[in-house]
């Protein structure tokens, strides 16, 4: 039987698909529709299941499948998407496997605006061939995913043929058949809260980033924002985002990170990346499984696109590693307690700390609550406010909500209700903050390990600004690595800053919240303990740090036990000075501490121990006012040793403020306390001490027979330091009744002994009184050469007022030479050493008074006392 192609539809169907191979794209697709609109379902569909298999129906529906793949191609190319996606998706259901149908599926559906859709329909073709065949998707099934997620299908414009190179990214500005719509454009930012809108160096600074990017070429820029808790990094950020909008025309994602949260629910990088993905359209259910096949999703639907990203309160970089776009042209913020530094190298971040807003700024964090008037009629309560506060940004919206909640309430009120808080952060809680600043506080401190936690305690016993590795072993009684790994810990919690290697710092509100703990949690005599070997280790570090200049009387030898204490170890003397410095204040607590807690002996050898430095530096009230407090701690304790050192301590801060007969009555009071506790060499130093107040006070001859008589004990104790000192005093009473030539024996023995005793400081003494000798001769020449060699030791020594009375004697010779300018430049440079030298009640100060009004120095501002 013959049998027309017009009478049998499978002829029929094979003729129009063979036309439609053949014809232009307009043509093809009405022939396509006419050969597919022929089908009514499957092959055989109406035989039994056995006979459907037979390999000659096979063949026909893959014909099938075919022509729709061509009718598919030709309504993408020619923009008529919507002819053919009804008949694909048929055949897609009608050949669940055919990779090549599916294929041409996924890149219809993307093409039609359903990107989505095409996403969560691969995810259902992949787990099929896996659970059914046990493979993979195969190259082409894999390429047209990666196509629909790059955004790469060809929609040609209205009555055009697309070249082969064109895509949806790169044509829409050209007129469309079929409206196309890019996957979803999140817009996820919080609100702007401008009131506490970061600083404007922060906002150049990324602005600056930004744009360098922008100029240098596409890049994906990356910007930590790190800090403490409460400082405002989340703030700053949404606040850098809303400001950057513009930028990132395709759109914001934001998240939360939970790094830091009071129920330790820190979200998990696949959770941050199944959030992120569903943020730019993709269904929940396409979202492929395992971080890595996550990430590759979400970084492919950032591709081309310019997206902004903020990764807020982030946990650590391993949270973060995978969530930050690899497409050039998208900016990331990221906003963590933690440093992040790693992701410098990378990602290439920059790295931005977030410091405590200056004063002005605290003012206006304080204005939209306060009001402007009323911060500028209390201007002096209100930095009293923000100082309590310590300008914490959280602390200041807390007070400010406070303030504002209670018009009522003056300023005063609020300033006598911070200050008096019993509990000392009781003060900064809010309904508006849960558990207000000690709860923002407390998701840090849970994250640390339990030894970490007992250090970050028993350091808020510690009473000063910063900290080191020594003092944190010397309080938790551990080896210093340990101590320092413990603050290393607390540091990347945010709860402390490492502002210079080996150096901690830690807000105010911060140690409160750890004294808080402290109380709680320590036993009393743990504390007690702490704050012993704490004391110990000032001590300890004090009388052992190496000196330029040692003092005349030490201390007696002192061996407290001190298990769990950690001396500081300085590798020279500059070092220890430094040390000193840095350490002042918290050492002064330390003395007036042991004073009042009945540790007398530590507080009078703290003291002392002091004294050096407080002379070289010419910290004289500070150590008159010590010395004060610990005399009254030692009496109390009838501590007599200490008693009699800290007489002759005050005895000396006295000469220095020149109330010499208050000098001379201390000096006495030591003198006979050193004979009843049988000290022979500190009984041998109390005739130097008082022939020192007498040569100020005019009474040569008494301090002549206090010098011989010191010189003579020295030397019977082998103390040649303190003998060359004796020689000096003995030149200078010389000096002072006219018998110059008397006085140049003793004087060499003065420089030759201090010389040998390695005392630059006593060498630079007794050349400078060799000048002044040479000086009243007429020989300036030769006394400015000793002036200068006493200058070079003095400064070696860092002796800042010897050094500035070199620098006055210096000026009166060249006053005497004429030379008026290097005068007037040599006395603000011994005012610029110690800036009140000319105002105070001091030997050096009112000898410099004296020559300026005899017209024998210069007047240099403030040296007259006007």
């Amino acid at each position: 039987m013959a049998v027309d192609e017009g009478s049998l539809d499978l002829l029929r169907f094979r003729r129009l698909v063979t036309q439609a191979r053949q014809e232009e794209p307009g043509q093809a697709l009405s022939l396509y529709a006419e050969a597919l609109g022929l089908w009514h379902g499957p092959v055989a569909a109406n035989l039994d299941p056995g006979s459907r298999d037979h390999p000659v129906f096979g063949t026909i529906e893959r014909e099938h499948a075919a022509a729709v793949e061509g009718f598919a191609r030709t309504a993408l190319h020619h923009g008529e998407v919507s002819m053919a996606l009804p008949m694909l998706v048929e055949a897609a259901e009608r050949h669940p496997l055919d990779e090549a149908v599916q294929a041409q599926l996924l890149i219809l559906l993307a093409a039609s605006g359903k990107q989505a859709e095409a996403v969560s329909r691969y995810e259902q073709i992949r787990r099929r061939l896996a659970d059914e065949l046990g493979v993979d998707p195969g190259n082409a099934l894999r390429t047209a995913y990666e196509q629909v997620l790059r955004q790469e299908f060809l929609i040609p414009a209205e009555g055009a043929t697309a070249p082969a190179t064109q895509t949806a990214q790169n044509i829409t500005d050209t007129p469309r058949r079929e409206a196309v719509s890019a996957p979803s454009r999140p817009a996820q930012l919080p609100l702007d809260q401008r009131i506490f809108a970061p600083r404007p160096e922060v906002v150049s600074q990324v602005h600056t980033l930004v744009q360098d990017a922008v100029t240098s070429g596409p890049a994906s820029v990356v910007v930590v924002l790190e800090g403490m808790p409460g400082i405002g990094k989340t703030t700053t950020a949404i606040h850098l985002a809303h400001k950057l909008i513009d930028q990132y025309p395709d759109g914001q994602l934001y998240i939360n990170l939970h790094g830091f949260d009071e129920n330790d629910a820190a979200l998990t990088a696949e959770e941050a990346l199944q959030n992120l993905i569903m943020g730019l359209g993709v269904d929940q259910g396409s979202i492929p499984a395992g971080r890595q096949a996550m990430a590759g999703m979400y970084r492919t639907l950032l591709s081309g696109r310019k997206v902004l990203v903020v990764l807020d309160n982030a946990r650590d970089i391993d949270q973060v590693s995978d969530l930050l776009p690899g497409a050039a042209g998208c900016l990331t913020l990221v906003t963590s307690r933690r440093r992040l530094t790693w992701l410098r190298a990378t990602a290439g971040a920059h790295v931005i700390s977030l410091d405590l807003p200056d004063r002005q700024q605290a003012r206006s964090y304080l204005a939209p609550y306060i009001g402007h008037d009323r911060i500028a009629d209390d201007s002096h309560v209100i930095d009293a406010i923000i100082d309590q506060c310590g300008r914490l940004p959280l602390a200041l919206a807390i007070v400010g909500v406070r303030a504002a909640s209670y018009p009522t309430l003056s300023m005063n009120e609020l300033l006598a209700d911070l200050s008096a808080a019993p509990e000392r952060l009781d003060a900064w809680q809010s309904d508006g903050v849960p558990g207000g600043v000690r709860a923002i506080f407390a998701t840090s401190y849970r994250q640390l390990s339990a030894a970490a936690a007992r250090m970050f305690r028993l350091l808020s016993l510690h009473p000063g600004a910063d900290l080191t590795g020594p003092i944190a072993a010397s309080l938790a009684a551990v080896p210093t690595r340990v101590a320092h790994a413990a603050m290393q810990e607390i540091q990347q919690v945010g709860l402390m800053r490492e502002d210079r290697p080996g150096r901690f710092s830690w807000h105010n509100l911060v140690r409160s919240y750890a004294g808080e703990l402290r109380d709680e949690l320590e036993p009393s005599l743990e504390q007690q303990r702490a704050m012993e070997r704490l004391l110990l280790h000032y001590w300890h570090t004090a009388s052992k740090a190496p000196r330029r200049h040692e003092p005349s009387l030490e201390a007696p030898p002192w061996s407290p036990e001190s298990p769990g204490v950690t001396q500081q170890v300085f590798p020279d003397a500059e070092a220890a000075l430094s040390w000193f410095e840095s350490e002042q204040h918290t050492y002064h607590s330390m003395i007036r501490y042991a004073a009042e807690h009945q540790y007398a002996e530590i507080a009078w050898r703290l003291a002392y121990a002091l004294r050096p430095y407080q002379q070289l530096r010419a910290r004289w009230q500070d150590w008159l006012d010590l010395a004060t407090v610990v005399l009254q701690a030692v009496q109390h304790a009838d501590n007599a040793q200490g008693a009699a050192y800290t007489h002759h301590s005050i005895a000396g801060a006295l000469y220095w403020h020149a109330r010499f007969d208050e000098a001379l009555e201390h000096l006495d009071s030591a003198g006979r306390l050193f004979e009843q506790l049988g000290l022979a060499r500190a009984t041998a130093h109390l005739p130097l001490s008082t022939a020192q107040v007498l040569v100020e006070t005019g009474r040569l001859p008494e301090a002549y027979e206090h010098a011989h008589r010191a010189q003579r004990l020295l030397r019977a104790q082998g103390d040649e330091r303190g003998e060359a000192k004796a020689w000096y005093f003995i030149a200078v009473t010389h000096i002072g009744e006219g018998s110059v030539e008397d006085a140049r024996e003793p004087l060499e023995s003065a420089i030759k002994g201090s010389r040998r005793a390695g005392d630059p400081v006593g060498e630079g003494a007794a050349l400078s009184l060799l000048g002044d000798t040479l000086k009243q001769a007429g020989n300036y020449e030769q006394a400015l050469r000793n002036y200068e060699r006493s200058l070079d030791l003095q400064r070696e020594a860092g002796h800042v007022v010897n050094l500035s009375d070199g620098y006055l004697s210096l000026a009166e010779c060249h006053l005497a030479l004429g030379d008026e300018e290097a005068a007037e430049d040599l006395c603000a440079r011994a005012l610029t050493l110690v800036p009140a030298l000319a105002l105070a009640n001091s030997p050096a100060g009112i000898h410099m008074r004296a020559l300026m009004e005899q017209g024998r120095l210069p007047l240099v501002h403030g040296g007259t006392g006007e």
